[in-house]
């Protein structure tokens, strides 16, 4: 399923609802969000699928229904969500590190923030991930950090630093 623009409403259960369940064999549940106003939220459940369980977001607006602006249930194989508004609770299973973008009403739990990113909260009041400085260096001195040792000891050196074990 793509969703790229509209507006889908649904104000006495989810607007989208996706389920991968099958009692017959392995079905995809592949979800993709781009554009578009979700009003009643969105429902992810891979369930028993094997494969193709993705789903990602990289835009769209996402209003709270009865479940929330975005539950995902099941892990699935692949989650991003890297842009989007969620205007209602986001409910992800802990551990799966999905998001790295986007705009929230409610704190992103560290526990969801893609390789690389923390939570953030904006100057507007609402909430987001931050790409987190130390991701993929090896040494700091002070607040500076450094993607290689031999540029921390460079730069120690050039400041006239004395380094002890």
């Amino acid at each position: 399923m793509t969703i790229n623009g509209g507006y889908i409403s649904n104000d006495t259960s989810v607007a989208v609802y996706a389920d991968g369940y099958s009692d017959y064999g392995t079905y995809t549940c592949n979800v993709t969000v781009t554009n578009g106003t979700i009003d009643g939220g969105l429902w992810y459940n891979g369930r028993t699928t094997t494969e193709g369980k993705n789903i990602t977001v990289s835009g769209g607006n996402f209003i709270a229904g009865t479940n929330g602006a975005l539950t995902i249930r099941n892990v699935p194989n692949t989650a991003v969500i890297s842009g989007g508004t969620f205007q209602g609770a986001v409910s992800i299973p802990a551990g799966v590190k999905a998001i790295s973008g986007g705009t929230f009403s409610a704190a992103v739990p560290a526990d969801n923030c893609a390789l690389g990113y923390l939570p953030a909260e904006n100057a507007d009041g609402t909430y987001g991930v931050m790409v987190d400085p130390a991701y993929g260096k090896l040494a700091m001195i002070g607040d500076t950090y450094y993607e290689a040792v031999s540029d921390a000891l460079a730069d120690a050196k050039n400041k006239g630093m004395t380094l002890e074990e």
